[in-house]
Formats: structure tokens, sequence, C-alpha cells
């Protein structure tokens, strides 16, 4: 069995729990219940490394404890992936967009570090745990090839390859980013909608270090990544410009 529901948008930790952490607990709960006891595998988020950032990565590491709680009664294993992108991606794609038309916005330093997840390489890490006779219970991280992810500036520098044009990087000032932040919040309270950008999201994108390994799962699973970020994004911009 693959848990991949989740909430990503809401403003507080109540609009996130019912589906990171009660989806959680109600799947391993019928698992427990069941004659068979189907194995698990959870797609949580990196950002359970630091959940005092934010309502949402508090509540994917509590979805996870959930997991991990049932012991042995359930045959489970836990995958942290950081961001993913690719074709039909919504959350990313606006800033390739923008970098394609020669502005990259930063929301931190250039130095911060970010790992990356091409949607292939999920997948068939997916499709080797379904593979594997006993995978095990643990919480593993993934990336693509380059495992020491990449800077800002790397990423700037690698979409000026990609398209083929200088990329100017422009650092969002925290009083702006900030105030952007804080005015979506309560609107989304007034208006009764669920923000992506929030404070707790904002200090997530400020985070200097969202680097992880992939090497743990693949000598796990019998698995290694194959897209690195140029070939990557190469990709999800041709996609969105045949649409």
């Amino acid at each position: 069995m693959i848990h991949c529901a989740g909430t990503v948008r809401g403003r507080t930790p109540a609009e996130f729990e019912p589906a990171n952490v009660l989806g959680s607990q109600q799947l391993v709960q019928a698992i427990q219940a069941s004659d068979t006891a189907p194995r698990l595998l959870a797609l949580s988020s990196l950002a359970a490394r630091e959940p005092q950032l934010s309502p949402y990565a508090a509540s994917k590491l509590a979805g996870e404890r959930v997991v991990t709680a049932s012991g042995n009664t359930v045959a489970w294993t836990i995958l942290r992936p950081p961001a993913v992108y690719g074709p039909g991606d919504r959350e990313l794609l606006p800033l390739f967009r923008l970098m394609a038309r020669g502005i990259a916005l930063l929301p931190g330093r250039a130095a911060d570090r970010v790992s990356m997840l091409y949607i292939d390489d999920l997948t068939t890490a997916v499709m080797r745990w379904l593979a594997v006779d006993s995978p095990p219970r643990r919480i593993f991280t993934l990336s693509d090839p380059t495992a020491a992810g990449y800077s800002w500036a790397d990423i700037v520098r690698i979409a000026g390859v990609v398209c083929g044009r200088r990329v100017r990087s422009v650092r969002v000032p925290s009083v702006v980013l900030d105030g952007i932040a804080g005015v979506n919040w309560a609107a989304a309270a007034l208006l009764r909608y669920a923000p992506m950008l929030t404070p707790g999201k904002v200090r997530e994108l400020r985070h200097s270090d969202w680097t992880c390994d992939w090497r743990e799962l693949g000598a796990a699973l019998d698995w290694q990544p194959r897209v690195d970020l140029a070939t990557g994004m190469r990709n999800t911009l041709h996609d969105d410009d045949g649409r």
C-alpha cells in the first residue's frame, strides 16, 4: 500500500492535521485490522526534518510518528523526498518560467542549498520498493544524483544554460516577503481559502540547508536516481511549452 495523500496548503495546524496526521492514523489502523496486513510505503517530506519551521512541517513529522509507532504490527517504510518537480508540476514551474524569462527571485541567500528530485526518479524508487520482498522499517531520504544538492547560485547558473540566456538573481527583501505572506495569511482567514505562501512557508524557503542524500535508500532498494536538475528543468519547461 502506498500512502501519498496530504495537504500542503493551509494557515493553521488544524488545517493540516486531517490529511497529514489523522489520515495516516486511520490507514495504520486499517492495516492492523486487516487479515492480509499489506505493507505500507508512506511518502512524507524532507520538511519533517525541521518541524519548528511551519505547521506543515510539524504535521508531516506527526504523521511519520503515527506510522513508526505501529512498530512491528505494520511493515512500513517512510520516504522523505525534497522538492519534487517535473512535467505538470504546479509549485516549481512558475519559478522555472520566470527564470526562462531571465529573472530568478531568491527567497534567501545565494549560498543556501537545496536538494531536488525529478518525478520519474521518485516513481522508480516507489517501483523498486514494490519489487523488494522485505523492505526495511526505516525513514529514508532521497534526492537527484547531485548528493550535495544545489545552491541558489547553482540553480540560477543551470537555468541560464538550459534557457540559453543570462538569468539575473534578485533577492526578495525580507520585509517584502514577510509582508506578502502576512497579508496572504490574514486574507485566507477572511476569504476562506487555503494559502500556499504563509509565514511558515517563508521560514521553510529561507532555511539554509534542505540537502539530503539518496545513497542509503539506493543500497536498500538497489535504486539510484538518473535525472539531474539541468535535464529535469529542460524536460519540465519543454512540456510546458508544448501545452
